[in-house]
């Protein structure tokens, strides 16, 4: 039987955009969309071309009202305050 390895691993959820290589396998996460956690408060995703290049991009929205629609909607709940301040931020180190 014969296996074979990916050479390049797209993945998410640590809302942190890198690139970098693991051994003879390339790591790539595009960030985050809607809380980036590099400061950046731009959404973050990347394109994977047909050569196989990769294209970080980032794109601005309205954070700030991410974050006034997240208190207006779960105003009530213990996470809601943490996490307008992550959007507002895009820093997980809000307290």
């Amino acid at each position: 039987m014969e296996s074979s390895r990916p050479s390049r691993i797209v993945f998410g959820h640590t809302h942190l955009p890198f690139r970098r290589k693991a051994g003879a396998v390339e790591l790539v996460n595009p960030g985050s969309v809607g809380m980036p956690f590099d400061g950046d408060p731009r959404a973050a995703y990347a394109l994977v071309h047909p050569d196989g290049s990769i294209e970080r991009r980032r794109v601005a929205y309205d954070h700030m009202a991410s974050a006034r629609r997240v208190r207006e909607a779960f105003g009530g709940a213990d996470w809601t305050e943490t996490v307008a301040k992550r959007i507002e931020l895009s820093r997980m180190d809000v307290d």
